[in-house]
């Protein structure tokens, strides 16, 4: 009987080991989330601008008849280079790239060194995925014709976007010198110096641009990020507020502000600032969870659950939601519940905390091979080929004697043209 009772024992405590270690663990994580946070908003940032410059680039589907109109006029004049371009502009905006590409790519064989076809054709690439073919184009567009500025754009934003500040930066402090009018050059520069801490260079660029172009919000508005960086909170929130008069009511802008409000300690602005997105629309996920960090704040754990729940319900794996409501749940005694959260928010940040060492390893030795090859290797395990094409090719450009590279390129990459 004492065997049975002993046992029966046990159970409890290997439950309450277990929540120790999950508590333990998420304190840890507590250490590291500062910089986990700005490692994953610096890449959310990359990819959202990456994608509006690429959605600039579509254009609405054209009719039926318009597209055929193209077809026409290509059967009519199979070498006739602006009805095959024609054609290609057509099918892309009809959604075949694939088909689009084969005209595309004839138009360039015939005339390499024509910059609008080249540009086309890198468009097409990356309609693709398939950025490495793109980047390719812009380097060799820049080799013909170096001043080339929509080549300079779109390559400096695709490094941006994998986090190759440093060849952006060498790429962009030639461009912005030769071009010293260019305010979208201008910006993106400042961007990298954003990224790399140059934040004095990062101000001077910026403001000036403000000055320059007071209209344009998407010029100056990084200058909250910038403040953002450096805590300088009643700046960015002036900033933010600036940039809702020009366009009042962004929920971006204005979750932007309210997180701003937040960690200048204003909790009560920045819980009026997410309820006011909130009031307008109720399953915006990012205003449910930045009232829960204000309830948290002030202990209204209640409150704090409720919002947090919320979370659950429109998107489980937001930020860290799964870690907060788990260390809620294990305070208001709901000890199954908040384990539970706390081991599948462990299981899912593996590979978070893996991209996010990987990234400081980048960002500190930028042209070590080895480095660029673990990136592939984390992009190709977590389905992202395309991806793991791009850093692929970077290592072998570094160290074209890396085998294991080779060999892993070989079974990514696309079939050549």
């Amino acid at each position: 009987m004492a065997r049975k009772t002993d046992r029966k024992d046990a159970r409890p405590n290997r439950l309450r080991l277990l929540l120790a270690a999950l508590a333990a663990i998420a304190l840890l994580y507590l250490a590291l989330l500062p910089k986990l946070r700005l490692i994953q908003a610096e890449n959310e940032r990359r990819d959202r601008e990456l994608l509006q410059r690429e959605t600039a680039l579509s254009q609405p589907a054209p009719p039926a008849d318009a597209l055929e109109a193209a077809r026409a006029a290509v059967a009519k004049s199979p070498d006739d280079l602006h009805a095959n371009m024609t054609l290609a502009d057509a099918l892309m905006a009809a959604g075949k790239p694939d088909e689009a590409l084969g005209y595309a790519r004839q138009c360039a064989a015939r005339e390499p060194g024509n910059v609008p076809v080249n540009l086309a054709l890198a468009d097409i690439y990356k309609r693709l995925r398939r950025p490495y073919e793109a980047m390719e184009i812009y380097r060799t567009i820049l080799k013909v014709s170096p001043g080339t500025v929509e080549a300079i754009n779109r390559l400096t934003w695709m490094y941006i976007s994998y986090g190759w500040t440093t060849d952006a930066r060498t790429l962009l402090e030639a461009a912005a010198k030769a071009n010293p009018d260019d305010p979208h050059l201008a910006v993106e520069l400042a961007l990298t110096y954003l990224q790399t801490h140059d934040f004095q260079r990062c101000e001077q660029i910026l403001l000036k641009i403000r000055r320059d172009h007071p209209a344009e919000l998407e010029l100056w508005n990084p200058l909250a990020d910038l403040y953002m960086k450096r805590k300088l909170f009643p700046q960015a929130i002036a900033v933010l507020q600036d940039s809702l008069k020009l366009r009042p009511g962004d929920p971006v802008l204005t979750d932007s502000l309210a997180d701003a409000f937040f960690e200048s300690g204003d909790l009560s602005g920045a819980q009026s600032t997410w309820q006011s997105i909130l009031s307008g629309s109720p399953n915006d996920v990012s205003a449910h969870y930045g009232l829960a960090e204000c309830y948290r704040k002030i202990g209204n754990t209640a409150e704090a659950v409720r919002e947090l729940e919320a979370v659950m319900r429109l998107d489980p794996g937001f930020k860290e939601s799964k870690l907060m409501l788990g260390q809620l749940y294990l305070r208001t005694g709901h000890a199954a519940e908040g384990g539970k959260l706390l081991h599948e928010y462990q299981q899912e940040q593996s590979r978070t905390r893996e991209y996010a060492r990987i990234s400081l390893l980048l960002a500190a030795s930028p042209h070590d091979p080895a480095v660029h090859f673990e990136m592939a290797r984390h992009y190709a395990a977590t389905s992202k080929p395309e991806r793991a094409v791009v850093e692929l090719h970077r290592a072998l450009e570094l160290n074209p004697k890396l085998a294991d590279a080779r060999k892993m390129l070989a079974g990514l990459a696309p079939p050549a043209p």
